[in-house]
């Protein structure tokens, strides 16, 4: 599967579109990172697109705005990967020089991956975004279903990325039906309470929150683990069929 393919899969209209090549350095300076950082980026990074720009105005889903975060536009980032060997490091690196939620498509020659970041404004710093929790990235290496604008929450912007980042966590762990819907509604949870911890004097209400956080990610794990395991069970069930049958 190559960039086009995923970009394809996501039916975007038209008018969302640039398809323009960006200066890397623009990634590489933007954002405080360490002259390491600097130097491991433009050593790693190829070719930059910026792909396109979902606003109100031209994919007719709402902005949205809370006191968290205020996004009025995502955008869709492809990045040509010369060195792939500390992609996940990479990849939060390229989240964080964003000021917006971003959809990122990673490729090097042979393999592609999809990255989505929860993210909110800084509390400290203005105009700058921070994450809630590392990136959600995944190999892709079969066609995706489900992706296309049309089949998302549309209701607001934000909803429209918490659904791509659904399908991000659901490719990741393979969890799907009832179960994926629940693992969406686990992790909307555990933002929610999360902001909440923030904004928490007491240390006691901080102490509570933080124990439902931690009941709430059991049971994600949970849904997680029985999603990895289902195939090794099929493979088993089938194994000892087989056996039965001679």
């Amino acid at each position: 599967m190559n960039p086009l393919d995923f970009w394809n899969a996501l039916q975007l209209p038209k008018e969302c579109l640039h398809k323009e090549i960006v200066p890397k350095r623009l990634l590489i300076e933007h954002g405080n990172k360490s002259s390491g950082d600097r130097s491991l980026l433009m050593a790693s990074l190829g070719e930059v697109r910026w792909v396109a720009s979902l606003q109100a105005a031209n994919c007719a889903v709402p902005f949205y705005e809370d006191s968290e975060r205020k996004v009025d536009e995502i955008q869709c980032l492809q990045v040509e990967l010369k060195d792939s060997s500390k992609l996940e490091y990479i990849v939060e690196l390229v989240h964080r020089a964003m000021p917006y939620p971003l959809v990122l498509c990673m490729h090097s020659t042979q393999k592609l991956w999809v990255s989505l970041a929860s993210k909110r404004m800084s509390l400290s710093e203005k105009e700058a975004w921070v994450l809630d929790q590392k990136p959600w990235t995944f190999e892709v290496t079969e066609p995706l279903q489900n992706w296309a604008l049309a089949k998302q929450d549309r209701k607001h912007l934000w909803g429209l990325y918490q659904s791509w980042l659904g399908q991000v966590q659901q490719s990741m762990h393979a969890v799907s039906g009832p179960n994926a819907e629940r693992l969406r509604e686990l992790n909307a949870q555990v933002d929610s309470l999360k902001r909440q911890v923030r904004k928490a004097i007491l240390l006691k209400d901080q102490a509570d929150l933080n124990l439902q956080i931690e009941s709430l990610c059991n049971e994600i794990a949970v849904l997680k683990s029985n999603a990895w395991l289902r195939p090794e069970r099929e493979r088993l069930d089938h194994a000892l069929q087989e056996q039965s049958n001679k």
